[in-house]
């Protein structure tokens, strides 16, 4: 039997995201996906898939996802998506130097 899923080439079926005909398990699957997108309609159905198999923090981790990309990639995605990194918000134009040092202070507050 064929899936419906796999004739759509995107959907979720119990825990199992699917996109672009790929199933998408890990953040790195994520991440590999997300930096493709271009329009804000695609961003918005991807999301809401994700969302089903993240708990609703499709955002938030997207948000987190978009400070590993280049200030360029990563800003578009913020945009595309709706988002906010969780710690320097729309602003990830930082240096490593920088967020290092934020690490270490939202630590030492987390104590």
């Amino acid at each position: 039997m064929i899936s419906l899923f796999k004739k759509k080439r995107e959907g979720v079926e119990g825990s199992i995201f699917y996109w672009n005909g790929r199933e998408i398990r890990t953040y790195g699957d994520v991440q590999n996906e997300i930096v493709k997108i271009r329009r804000r309609k695609t961003a918005k159905r991807f999301s809401d898939l994700y969302d089903q198999v993240c708990s609703g923090n499709a955002g938030h981790n997207i948000g987190y996802m978009s400070g590993y990309f280049s200030d360029r990639d990563g800003a578009r995605i913020l945009r595309l998506f709706d988002t906010s990194h969780p710690v320097f918000g729309t602003d990830i134009n930082i240096s490593s130097v920088k967020a290092f040092l934020t690490g270490i202070q939202w630590g030492k507050r987390s104590r």
